[in-house]
Order: C-alpha cells, then structure tokens, then sequence
C-alpha cells in the first residue's frame, strides 16, 4: 500500500506528478476512492481534509466509498481466479474462439 503525504507529489495514477494538496481541493473523491480500494493511505493532514470534505459531501463521499469497495474486490476476485486456474486468466479467455451472436432471418422464431 502506497502513502500519499500531504506535501508531496503523486507518484501513480490519473494524477501522477500532481501535488497532493491541489489534488485534493480539485477532486476530493479521488482520495476517498484510494482508501476504500486499498491501493493507498493518507497521511494526517490529507485525511483531515478528505474527512471534512465526506462530512460535508456524504453522498458524494458514498459513492466514491462504493465504487472503490467494488474496484478491491473485482481485484480481489481476479486474483482469486489466476491463482485457482494457475496463471493469467486474460490471457488464456483471449485464445477461447468467439462465439456469433448474429440472428439470421432464415433461422425463423422460435
């Protein structure tokens, strides 16, 4: 898990190279979704200002709590399946054919 600091700039993600703190007064959800996926915690001062911002947002702050639980576990879930299948799913989902699913006329109704 990553530490995001206050007066740093961000190392990953949609806003690498960015500093913290205008990140957080330009997309406050942002944080928020961090945490709830687990990819990164904040430092003192960061999670300050993300608390007063879901105070004050709690339904924008919701949202964001939600997608970022669902992103963990479709990760969580991904993972889970390479290691029972013994690899990289993708990778082995790319070499099954695809199916047609065209609906000719001449087929009839059912």
């Amino acid at each position: 898990m990553r530490k995001i600091y206050s007066d740093a700039l961000i190392d990953f993600g949609k806003y690498k190279g960015k500093p913290a703190t205008d990140t957080t007064h330009s997309d406050p959800g942002y944080f928020v979704w961090l945490v709830a996926t687990g990819v990164a915690e904040l430092d003192d001062e960061l999670t300050k200002i993300i608390t007063l911002w879901s105070l004050r947002n709690p339904k924008l702050a919701e949202k964001q709590r939600d997608a970022g639980e669902v992103s963990r576990k479709q990760k969580a879930d991904k993972e889970r399946v390479n290691v029972s299948l013994g690899g990289d799913v993708s990778a082995q989902l790319a070499q099954v054919p695809k199916v047609s699913t065209e609906v000719r006329p001449d087929w009839g109704t059912w």
